[in-house]
């Protein structure tokens, strides 16, 4: 018993260990190519993140050349606290969800940071936020603009961030966060990546041009599940559950609040703002998905094929595309165009993987 015992161990390290060197191998690549300002913030550490508030406040916005672009410098204040952005260049502006960016908080009347914000994706929707509790620093992690990972603690002070590249950030937190969809080695196949460029194109290959015809007409999805092999079983499967308890809201552009998730309603769906999240929940499993988005105000529902796949970086990336005109759509800019909306989600197996 105790050599069957023994045998068995040994098979399941031998399964493990190569998963496991996939994703360490994964995440050092991601973490080689996120955009991490550290020799700027050193510089600027004396000048805004711990100067007295009098002279951070009187910091004008200075530039700086990284290896990742050109990064601004710039102090806003916010009523009774002020803001310290570093935000990276993106075709000529400084967007604020921008992947690298950093917004720290701090009180105007005791110069004390109050959270740390640093954005994890280029569609903004994606941030972890450090809050300090006494010896002690609390990570709200956001995917995709729902909380995955919240109130975790970990025993370091907020100011240790600041000082140490953002491997540090990832081995502190690694052990409580799922870093997959920022960093990379999901267990995605990659092949859905072909799919999304092709939509994204204009260009749709034949599986593309079926996916897009059963969105507008559900009787035609068999068509789609042929070309990609799919067994004659597999049917279309409605999300109905959010990611997480809470999702990302802006305030006169920070990144400063969570708010509930609205819940899944059997006449509408799920709520926009908690899609994103479901659909990167899909890169792992190679899933495409359908979305019915409701127009409001009579106007007719607009009909999404949507494609969320790892790119080369590692990170999650969508291409959403209008059924009918086959025009690009963006998906983030739909959340904030349509707060309060619903969508109907459906998940069918990508081009790479059958149930």
């Amino acid at each position: 018993m105790k050599h069957s015992r023994r045998v068995m161990q040994v098979l399941m390290a031998l399964l493990v260990i190569p998963f496991l060197g996939a994703f360490a191998q994964g995440a050092a690549t991601g973490i080689k190519g996120f955009p991490d300002f550290m020799s700027i913030r050193s510089e600027f550490l004396s000048i805004v993140i711990t100067a007295n508030p009098s002279r951070a406040l009187a910091f004008k916005p200075a530039y700086r050349e990284s290896p990742y672009g050109r990064v601004r410098i710039s102090v806003v204040q916010d009523s009774s606290s002020f803001h310290v952005l570093f935000q990276l260049q993106r075709n000529g502006e400084y967007p604020l969800g921008s992947r690298g960016n950093i917004i720290i908080d701090r009180q105007i009347k005791t110069g004390y940071i109050t959270r740390i914000a640093w954005c994890l994706s280029d569609d903004g929707q994606s941030w972890i936020m450090l809050t300090p509790n006494n010896e002690r620093t609390i990570v709200d992690y956001v995917v995709a603009g729902s909380l995955v990972r919240g109130n975790y603690r970990i025993s370091s002070l907020v100011y240790v961030f600041l000082t140490n590249p953002f491997k540090f950030l990832y081995d502190m937190t690694r052990a409580g966060i799922d870093w997959t969809p920022i960093l990379g080695s999901s267990g995605s196949s990659g092949v859905t990546a072909a799919l999304a460029a092709n939509l994204a194109s204009g260009h749709p290959d034949a599986a593309g041009l079926a996916l897009m015809r059963g969105a507008t007409d559900f009787s035609r999805i068999g068509e789609y599940l042929g070309l990609v092999g799919a067994d004659a079983s597999v049917r279309l499967v409605e999300e109905v559950a959010a990611t997480g308890p809470q999702v990302l809201t802006f305030d006169k552009g920070m990144p400063a609040k969570l708010a509930p998730a609205r819940p899944y309603r059997t006449d509408r769906g799920l709520p926009l703002e908690s899609a994103a999240a479901v659909i990167v929940g899909g890169v792992a499993t190679d899933s495409v998905y359908i979305g019915i988005l409701d127009g409001g105000a009579g106007t007719p529902p607009l009909k999404l094929v949507i494609v969320p796949f790892e790119d080369k970086s590692g990170a999650y990336s969508i291409v959403s595309v209008d059924a009918a005109s086959r025009q690009s759509v963006d998906l983030a800019g739909l959340v904030g165009q349509r707060a309060g909306g619903w969508i109907r989600l459906f998940r069918l197996p990508g081009p790479a993987r059958q149930p």
